[in-house]
């Protein structure tokens, strides 16, 4: 299976270590929600395991807390393509 690294930066955070949540609606309509912790830089990713091919939109967000209010990030969408491949057949003809 493929995956996607969702990655993204938050502007300002109390502390390293804040959870932030990655939302991803899939094809079907289903939602995953993936966690992922800041760095010192404020810096945050996530490994999205892509369980179909199709359309899919990703959204991060964190919760307010005693010094910065909520946070959403923009909407961004990729696209899981089918995978190739190919048959090759071989035919033996016997006398």
């Amino acid at each position: 299976m493929a995956s996607a690294n969702l990655t993204g930066t938050v502007s300002a955070q109390a502390q390293p270590g804040e959870n932030v949540t990655f939302t991803v609606t899939r094809p079907d309509n289903k939602v995953d929600t993936l966690t992922g912790a800041t760095d010192q830089a404020g810096n945050v990713s996530a490994t999205y395991t892509i369980p179909v091919a199709g359309d899919y939109s990703v959204v991060a967000s964190i919760p307010e807390d005693a010094v910065f209010q909520a946070a959403v990030s923009n909407t961004v969408t990729f696209t899981e393509a089918l995978i190739g491949r190919t048959i090759t057949i071989t035919v033996g003809i016997s006398p």
